[in-house]
């Protein structure tokens, strides 16, 4: 297993030229396991080393395309994810499928371009891929972190299943926008937004964001002692 030989990138660069020298990159699976262990963050991977490695695959198949993709979406230079998702689209043999479009909407997050992305989840909804967990969270994560909070409402609001990320995404997106207030308000349920907020102190007990949302949520439904009970220890850490 390549996993277990290479420890760096220099150890990886060493088996890749002697798959080269003596024709075995040939092999897409060999190929593959080069890429995605390139294509790992910094200081395990080299994404332009990966790009490289990427550029010398005939035909990549839809792992090779996903690996290369979800690496940029991830490095300093996330745009090129989507350069990349694009060449996808209209170049290769190989569509985008289920864990392509999670890499693609971080990419859209992280360079700033939800608008771009906001299109593209045009595409998601008419595959009906829109409330795959993976592609519903991290296009939550992109509405939420750029203010589009309609969009993101309206796909919280359509999920089946709530679960803690999307939740979590909804929080700190308002609480950074300074529209906490909403997450409590427009949804009712204590018992979700308890189990939330309470993982957010566990993150960071000294943040105050879940101590005001808990007591708010209580203040809301009438429980006025509870509410005071989460105030206090609010004070404490201020």
């Amino acid at each position: 297993m390549l996993e277990t030989k290479c420890s760096t990138m220099t150890d990886l660069k060493k088996i890749h030229a002697h798959l080269i020298k003596s024709g075995l990159i040939k092999d897409k699976i060999a190929a593959s396991r080069v890429l995605a262990l390139s294509a790992k963050s910094p200081p395990n991977g080299d994404i332009n080393y990966a790009n490289l490695v990427f550029t010398q695959i005939e035909n990549p198949n839809l792992f090779s395309w996903n690996t290369i993709i979800r690496g940029f979406s991830e490095s300093s230079i996330p745009q090129y994810a989507i350069h990349l998702f694009i060449e996808m689209f209209n170049t290769s043999e190989v569509q985008p499928f289920l864990l392509t479009y999670p890499s693609v909407f971080k990419a859209y997050a992280r360079h700033g371009l939800a608008k771009d992305g906001a299109q593209l989840h045009g595409r998601i909804i008419k595959l009906d891929l829109e409330f795959n967990t993976f592609i519903r969270n991290t296009l939550l994560h992109m509405y939420v972190s750029h203010g589009f909070f309609i969009e993101a409402r309206k796909l919280f609001d359509e999920n089946e299943v709530e679960d803690l990320v999307s939740w979590n995404s909804m929080i700190m997106g308002l609480a950074k926008s300074g529209e906490i207030d909403y997450s409590w308000r427009s949804h009712g349920n204590i018992a979700l937004s308890r189990w939330s907020a309470e993982h957010l102190l566990e993150l960071d007990p000294n943040e105050s964001i879940g101590y005001v949302l808990m007591a708010n949520m209580y203040a809301a439904s009438g429980q006025f002692e509870e509410a005071m009970d989460e105030r206090i220890p609010l004070k404490e850490n201020i």
